[in-house]
């Protein structure tokens, strides 16, 4: 047993490794594909947190879906193809970093034009993403989103762990006009309404179910299949 999931992890590690070689940067990609992006915004610090291998081949209590395994890719690659099909999918890039994490598209920049790129791109994206975390370059996010972004365009993702979200939810409900829940909520997902008033999405089978609620107040009709599920399920996508 630990022969055959050593040989599991080195083999992950060896596509991961693989396809981060492969990918394209974010201004390629906005350059072939004109529509709206989908913004994705973290903290650095957090880039490995959602990490879902090593949970001994079992989902975990917190997952944002049912359907994704263990062994399966982190959520942020996890949403890529979903969010793919809605527009391109764009980050900024960790600095100094040698290769890029799989998920969204990066965008590499100085210090100095970070903060003019993220504007830039929140007035033109369909929808933006929020990975919870507590470093003061998402509180500024978190504060330019409420500024230039309509609340229903927007999801966060809180982390698994009640003590990290409480962490967030300290600054979060300075920032928010409408305060995040006291206590840690067994949902990971949270949309909110025209008042900015949350709402938390449960887990379903898939990603794409999941995510359903917030598709729908944004006028987005995804299709499902049965191919798709199952790569899901299956750490596959």
């Amino acid at each position: 047993m630990p022969v055959g999931v050593a040989l599991l992890a080195a083999s992950y590690w060896v596509i991961r490794r693989g396809k981060k070689h492969a990918a394209a940067l974010a201004e390629d990609v906005l350059v072939e594909d004109t529509r709206p992006p989908v913004l994705y915004l973290r903290s650095f610090n957090d880039e490995e947190d959602d990490s879902r291998f090593g949970r001994f081949l079992r989902p975990g209590d917190h997952d944002i879906a049912h359907s994704t395994p263990a062994w399966g890719p982190r959520e942020q690659d996890a949403m890529a193809p979903i969010m793919s099909e809605i527009g391109p999918y764009v980050a900024i890039g960790k600095p100094r970093e040698l290769l890029p994490e799989l998920g969204a598209a990066r965008a590499y920049v100085s210090d100095d034009e970070w903060q003019a790129k993220i504007r830039e791109w929140m007035t033109r994206a369909r929808l933006v993403i929020v990975r919870a975390g507590a470093t003061e370059g998402l509180r500024w996010e978190v504060g330019e989103l409420v500024s230039h972004v309509k609340p229903m365009q927007v999801l966060v993702i809180l982390p698994p762990k009640a003590e990290h979200y409480e962490a967030f939810r300290k600054w979060a409900n300075h920032v928010l006009p409408s305060p995040l829940p006291h206590s840690a909520p067994k949902e990971r997902l949270i949309i909110f309404d025209k008042a900015w008033r949350p709402i938390m999405l449960p887990a379903r089978r898939t990603i794409k179910k999941s995510l359903t609620p917030y598709f729908e107040q944004n006028g987005i009709q995804l299709r499902t299949s049965f191919v798709d599920d199952f790569l899901e399920h299956n750490g596959f996508r």
